[in-house]
């Protein structure tokens, strides 16, 4: 059975851990990039994003993936990562809004308020109920029609990447926070009809280490 780390466990371990997430990109960028070309993230408005970590997805949006009058919200756990957001974000502060603390207590945020939520692996920290409450309150948060763009650690589908994510599980079980508290997860059947309509879903194998990504649209539910 897997393990997860309390909130104050991966608060402590990500202000530590801080500008050295950046070393990672290596294999988070060839997914990340997949997510941002399925977004249609060129007529967003407003977007939120879930663990804005170091800030170095943020800045590439503010950069122009998104229009140049878009507002970005930002929401980490890690007081550090704000700091390194807000650093990262600097010359755009006037369209930039940040928040500390969990995202499952982010209820102040307005209803049908975003375009786009983007999330690039955090999702993988969540236990199976945060990941249902964040996504009750990412359907919450979205405008009819919004685009929930994530991507996450997965379990491999082939021998290598499928002998790699099981070494990892291994190891979560046993230190989840050797780990950074991230498993590999499987998103798609937490993101369902009625609530979503699956635009994108793929995988991303780079150097043994496989994510997933999805794009789904949020559906107006009776």
């Amino acid at each position: 059975m897997a393990r997860f780390p309390t909130t104050q466990a991966v608060r402590g371990f990500y202000n530590r851990f801080g500008s050295k997430q950046d070393a990672q990109a290596w294999y988070e960028d060839p997914a990340v990039d997949r997510m941002l070309a399925q977004s249609g993230l060129e007529t967003s408005r407003a977007v939120l994003e879930i663990g804005c970590g170091t800030g170095r997805l943020a800045m590439r949006l503010l950069q122009g993936l998104m229009p140049a009058d878009a507002t970005y919200t930002g929401i980490d756990l890690s007081q550090t990562m704000v700091g390194l957001t807000k650093e990262r974000t600097w010359p755009w502060r006037q369209r930039v809004t940040l928040h500390e603390g969990s995202v499952q207590t982010q209820v102040s945020l307005p209803p049908e308020s975003f375009d786009h939520i983007v999330s690039a692996f955090v999702f993988d920290i969540f236990s199976p109920e945060q990941i249902r409450d964040t996504l009750a309150l990412s359907h919450r948060w979205l405008r009819p029609r919004g685009r929930l763009c994530l991507v996450s650690l997965a379990p491999g589908q082939t021998p290598v990447t499928a002998a790699v994510s099981k070494a990892w599980s291994v190891l979560h079980r046993v230190s989840p926070l050797t780990v950074g508290g991230c498993r590999p997860v499987a998103l798609a059947p937490f993101v369902q009809a009625p609530q979503w309509h699956t635009l994108h879903h793929s995988q991303v194998a780079t150097y043994g280490l496989n994510a997933e990504v999805l794009v789904a649209e949020r559906m107006t539910t009776p």
